[in-house]
């Protein structure tokens, strides 16, 4: 919690003018504005640089902590902080933007141009989700995915976009 005391809160309460106000917090296309992804981005590194943004990421990926310390992790830190605030899912990496063990799967060139930014926190990664019932639960979707010939071959469908 020190963490949070020492790095979260006053970036909160330094900033709370941008935070509270919504015209403020995002951009006219719907995006957090630039000063909002700045400063999620110094949180994002303080806490890579503390150790907290790969706890549960592999052991290869600095991280070996485990779910359990993690989950425990949360629960302080939103206890603390709160859910309403913008930088509460950034004080330590959520496995769909953090280090994360999909990161084993890229290959040696995907991962030479992306993992040591992701690791620092000067970036993040994030993946979608986009079938008919699903919401944001990636374990009950059906599209399957297929090596065949010089490529991969993806079933199922999608819901608003096309890839």
């Amino acid at each position: 919690m020190r963490f949070v005391e020492v790095e979260v809160l006053p970036r909160l309460e330094r900033n709370h003018a941008l935070l509270d106000d919504s015209r403020r917090t995002y951009a006219a296309d719907g995006r957090y504005g630039p000063e909002v992804r700045a400063l999620i981005r110094e949180v994002r590194m303080a806490s890579a640089a503390a150790g907290f943004h790969a706890m549960c990421a592999p052991v290869a990926l600095g991280g070996g902590l485990g779910h359990l310390a993690y989950y425990v992790a949360w629960e302080a830190i939103y206890r603390r902080i709160g859910g309403h605030s913008i930088l509460t899912p950034w004080v330590i990496a959520h496995r769909a933007f953090g280090r994360s063990a999909m990161l084993m799967q890229a290959t040696p060139e995907a991962q030479a141009h992306c993992l040591d930014d992701i690791v620092a926190g000067r970036t993040s990664m994030c993946f979608g989700l986009s079938e008919p019932g699903a919401g944001s639960d990636a374990t009950i979707i059906k599209p399957r995915a297929v090596r065949g010939g010089n490529g991969w071959r993806i079933t199922g469908r999608t819901a608003g976009g096309r890839y």
